[in-house]
């Protein structure tokens, strides 16, 4: 099924859903400079630094990725092994709202 006829308070009861179902906790928590962060298990997402509902569904739809691939890092890897994971992250998140997987 295709996400993009759907509204962004669909997708976000549907990505909210998912995290449920795996047990993953989504908090709100300001941040200096990040508008959102994984850990295994927890997204955070920082409402000062989020301004639309659009903007939120897409942080949100990438940090899941993070957590339904594992594509985890710490600030000290290596550049390469952080763009990796962040690419991972994305193809998640693109699958998701195409429909094309999870």
């Amino acid at each position: 099924m295709f996400l993009i006829h759907l509204s962004t308070e669909e997708i976000m009861e549907k990505l909210k859903k998912v995290a449920e179902q795996n047990g993953i906790d989504i908090d709100y928590f300001p941040m200096k400079v990040l508008k959102g962060l994984s850990l295994p298990g927890a997204i955070a997402l920082n409402p000062k630094l989020i301004d639309t509902q659009q903007e939120e569904c897409k942080i949100l739809a990438h940090e899941l990725g993070h957590q339904m691939r594992y594509a985890f890092y710490r600030f000290s890897d290596s550049d390469t092994k952080k763009e990796w994971m962040e690419r991972i992250a994305d193809a998640w998140a693109a699958g998701f709202m195409t429909g094309c997987g999870n």
